[in-house]
């Protein structure tokens, strides 16, 4: 099972205005817990509009084809990534990680997962912005 959490959602820097794509896609911070199997696995600030946006690109994508983040609005690299393992089986793993997960997952629980996470995305901007990102960036 796969789960989350967004909490301290916030502006940074604070006297960002959010009115163009890379203010929304790069100002808008807050910690995201992920769990897996009840195991807290990933609990970092981070760029949630940016990691949603990229997610939902990776929805469409086929079968097999793994998903790696990486920010613009940082170095590092392999920040959340979804490993494909085989055709239909996939591990998570970040640089970040609290602990290790060896559990894989079919894609329609994770895509089940990015849709969730997608959405409370929209509705924590919508409802502490009023920003609607589907209009404003697709999302």
């Amino acid at each position: 099972m796969i789960t989350f959490n967004i909490s301290n959602l916030h502006v940074e820097p604070d006297n960002i205005k959010l009115k163009d794509k890379w203010e929304l896609l790069i100002n808008i911070e807050a910690d995201l817990e992920v769990i897996l199997n009840s195991v807290r696995y990933y609990n970092v600030q981070t760029t949630i509009v940016e990691l949603a946006l990229e997610l939902k690109k990776w929805l469409t994508a086929p079968i097999g084809i793994s998903f790696k983040y990486e920010t613009i609005d940082d170095d590092e690299t392999d920040i959340f990534d979804i490993i494909a393992i085989s055709s239909n089986s996939y591990k998570f793993h970040s640089v970040w990680q609290e602990s290790e997960c060896n559990a894989t997952f079919k894609k329609d629980e994770i895509n089940n997962f990015i849709k969730n996470y997608i959405q409370a995305v929209r509705e924590n901007i919508k409802n502490k912005y009023d920003i609607n990102l589907t209009e404003k960036i697709g999302l």
